[in-house]
């Protein structure tokens, strides 16, 4: 009898612990809204600018539920785009259905293919894969 007693208290207590954290996971996570970010490459140019040089633009869509905040670029080969790069769209934000443009400096090759990542401040990654013209 104390047995059962000592078995349903430990039940009774595991449970209202899986209870707690399951309810602080799904209600005070700050990730789950980065799972709802959706993010479409519209186009991406290869141009040249007076003043600038080489610049690659990015038109970006967002058709999720929330709205994006651009953290950072990255383009491979090459890596990061530093922050004096950026000739315009810098932390660009999005609202939900919302275009923009991303314009950086990068001495790009005809013919060689990039890929070009967008991060946004939540985490989430988006990539596109494009060939210089």
């Amino acid at each position: 009898m104390v047995s059962d007693v000592m078995m349903t208290a430990v039940v009774v207590i595991c449970m209202t612990i899986l209870l707690a954290w399951t309810v602080s996971y799904v209600f005070f996570n700050p990730g789950k809204e980065a799972v709802r970010e959706r993010l479409a490459f519209e186009d991406v140019w290869f141009t040249e600018m007076p003043g600038y040089g080489k610049v690659i633009s990015v038109y970006l869509y967002n058709y999720g539920p929330v709205d994006i905040t651009v953290d950072y670029v990255s383009v491979e080969p090459g890596g990061r785009v530093q922050d004096a790069d950026y000739v315009e769209g810098k932390g660009l934000k999005l609202d939900p259905g919302g275009h923009g443009r991303i314009t950086f400096r990068f001495d790009w090759e005809s013919g060689k293919t990039y890929y070009i990542k967008v991060f946004s401040r939540r985490g989430s990654s988006f990539e596109v894969m494009a060939v210089a013209p």
